[in-house]
């Protein structure tokens, strides 16, 4: 996750880089629903289920979500995240991070913001395994493609501008590389990756969006 210096280059003159900061998350994290945190939430890859994630970088607490995957992580019909992974890992539907390096045990019940991240930071480590089920490729026997999208939540300006983007190209806020936007998107999708739909990253996240919607 990298936290840009500069605004995108499609911009207009009104967007300026700026500290990125926590946000609520509806659903709560721990049934903690006011404290705002910085969140990377990772929907499972259709035809996989969670296997194991790895240790976050420090400061990250890792959060998992049991929700339908038609909710949005962040708000809409309140995404629920906890710290406790449930005993069954294939029930987890979407996979997180929250950045809450003043509360490093327990639960984050009453947990404080996330501290703000400064312009030009990057922050690598972020992982987790998954297992190939039945309903991947034929009858989970011939293969197929694993197609997978983060997303990052927060907001900018001292809490006032919610921050979104998906990963796939180095444009931040989703503006799209192909110059054509200047506002970007801050409308949340469900995480869910539809190749057919957002394209393919071969170049593990180093591609050109030439989607005019994202």
């Amino acid at each position: 996750m990298r936290v840009e210096g500069s605004p995108p280059s499609a911009s207009s003159t009104a967007f300026n880089a700026t500290p990125l900061t926590g946000t609520v998350l509806s659903g709560g994290v721990d049934l903690n629903t006011t404290s705002k945190f910085i969140l990377i939430s990772d929907t499972i890859p259709f035809g996989t289920s969670l296997n194991a994630v790895s240790t976050p970088p420090t400061g990250w607490r890792v959060v998992y979500s049991e929700s339908s995957t038609t909710t949005l992580p962040n708000t809409a019909d309140k995404a629920v995240w906890s710290t406790t992974p449930p005993a069954n890992l294939t029930t987890v539907t979407r996979v997180g991070f929250v950045y809450a390096p003043l509360t490093p045990t327990g639960l984050l019940t009453n947990a404080v913001n996330s501290p703000a991240i400064a312009p030009n930071t990057n922050i690598t480590g972020f992982s987790f395994v998954v297992r190939t089920t039945t309903t991947f490729g034929s009858n989970g026997t011939t293969g197929g493609q694993i197609a997978n999208i983060a997303q990052v939540f927060g907001t900018s300006n001292g809490g006032t501008t919610l921050v979104y983007d998906e990963s796939g190209d180095q444009t931040p806020s989703n503006f799209n590389d192909a110059g054509t936007s200047t506002t970007g998107s801050n409308t949340p999708r469900n995480g869910v990756a539809t190749p057919g739909t957002d394209g393919t990253d071969p170049g593990n996240n180093t591609g050109t969006d030439t989607n005019t919607s994202l």
